[in-house]
């Protein structure tokens, strides 16, 4: 299994140009995990994350976003 952690800014560079909105729409951070559960097909994942959102530059208003899915690495074995 491989486990991550990150971070980010969410940019809205066409509003921010076309209706003078705020450029920075939000923050994020993020944590996850990519886990290989069959031997015989290795480059198969299964793959969870969960991420808290913070809407504004403010910070007055948030979600937390969770993803469930499915991956494939394509161009060679997992090592």
């Amino acid at each position: 299994a491989n486990f991550y952690v990150g971070g980010g800014v969410n940019f809205g560079f066409v509003g921010a140009i076309v209706n003078k909105d705020d450029l920075i729409k939000g923050y994020f951070g993020s944590i996850g995990t990519r886990i290989y559960p069959l031997e015989k097909l290795p480059q198969l994942s299964v793959n969870y994350e969960i991420s808290p959102y913070i809407n504004n530059i403010q910070g007055t208003s948030g979600i937390i976003r969770s993803w469930l899915g499915v991956g494939y690495q394509f161009g060679g074995q997992k090592k």
